[in-house]
């Protein structure tokens, strides 16, 4: 599933960020106290990595905070609306469980808020999943007429729960039915896409690799696991330069690992810069076709 558009209110500084598209990449742009982190929040709260949750008492924008009730009788106020995309291998992941056509279009809904779970919004073609039960059981079209005529998939349960002998075929449509939650194919569909929702990951802050390192030090904190962050980032970075630290222990010849390390230092550097450049003669990925 593909994020593409979101919109975000009533969420500590942003009262209103109106919808916007969400591309590949897609840069904030603002002063200090603009609302950048508030829009990156909202989205993070959508489905956290962690434990997060909407907090009226210290989400909703301060200036209405005595006026919640007041303005949401309800005691509901959406902080995100977003769209999304579905990919090939989600539409897959459906036809496989409710034919072809269960659902007419890619594009899904999910808002979330103060005061209620997360809203989806699916559009599903009950007459198709259906007529996909009838032909995937081999119903005769004499059989399977009186389903093709029916709207929902709770009525053809009800059809085929109230007749007095039941094919094979039908007997089989009805267990099926019944295996879905409440016989609900919406919450159905539902329950397949929610695990396929992304996580969302929010970070704020990055850790330093230290700027000096002891060899003897270090090489002794790792065999006590005493490493600090910093240090560990330069065993990371180590290993994607293709060396290790006993390898700095043992070496004799240094230039070849200082080829080694600035060489993983350009890579990591040209990898950054396909995505941030302050140098505007630098080509921008975004830029090419």
């Amino acid at each position: 599933m593909k994020l593409v558009k979101a919109k975000v209110t009533n969420f500590r500084s942003v009262e209103d960020s109106n919808e916007f598209t969400i591309g590949n990449l897609t840069c904030l742009v603002g002063k200090n106290e603009s609302g950048k982190t508030a829009i990156l929040e909202a989205l993070y709260g959508l489905n956290p990595f962690k434990n997060f949750s909407y907090n009226e008492t210290y989400d909703y924008p301060r200036r209405y905070s005595t006026k919640f009730k007041e303005r949401h009788p309800e005691g509901e106020s959406p902080v995100v609306e977003t769209e999304w995309e579905l990919t090939n291998e989600d539409i897959g992941v459906i036809k496989n469980k409710f034919g072809e056509n269960a659902i007419p279009s890619q594009k899904i809904g999910i808002s979330a808020g103060f005061g209620y779970d997360p809203d989806w919004r699916i559009e599903v073609d009950e007459p198709a999943i259906i007529k996909s039960l009838t032909v995937h059981h081999q119903l005769a079209d004499a059989v399977a007429e009186p389903l093709l005529k029916l709207d929902t998939v709770l009525q053809a349960e009800e059809l085929l729960a109230g007749a007095t002998t039941l094919s094979a075929g039908e007997q089989a449509i009805l267990e099926e039915i019944r295996e879905y939650p409440s016989s609900d194919v919406e919450e159905a569909i539902y329950n397949l896409l929610v695990e396929l929702l992304p996580k969302m990951f929010y970070t704020s802050h990055y850790d330093r690799m230290s700027g000096k390192i002891s060899v003897t030090r270090l090489d002794q904190q790792r065999s006590n696991n005493e490493i600090s962050i910093g240090d560990e980032i330069f065993l990371d970075f180590l290993e994607y330069a293709g060396t290790s630290l006993d390898d700095l222990k043992d070496a004799n010849q240094y230039e070849e690992l200082k080829a080694k390390c600035e060489a993983a230092s350009n890579d990591i550097s040209d990898e950054i810069f396909q995505f941030w450049s302050q140098n505007l003669s630098y080509p921008h990925p975004l830029d090419s076709n």
